[in-house]
């Protein structure tokens, strides 16, 4: 359902090695990510930095607007 596009799912259960390998089974070639001990909110954006070993850096900001806007 989301034609070439990269995939990234994000989840705060401890699942996210499992689900992105059965993920990959389905889509193939397809870049898949799966993040998981995130709860990201509405309105989040999310910044995925290149990999440092095993690891990433994940940067997550919500935008505030004051109510006179």
């Amino acid at each position: 359902g989301f034609g070439q596009r990269q995939i990234l799912i994000c989840l705060e259960a401890d699942c996210a090695k499992a689900l992105g390998q059965c993920l990959k089974l389905l889509v193939g070639d397809r870049p898949c990510l799966c993040l998981d001990g995130l709860a990201p909110e509405d309105g989040t954006w999310m910044d995925v930095g290149a990999p440092v070993g095993p690891a990433l850096s994940v940067v997550m900001k919500t935008l505030v607007l004051s109510g006179g806007m």
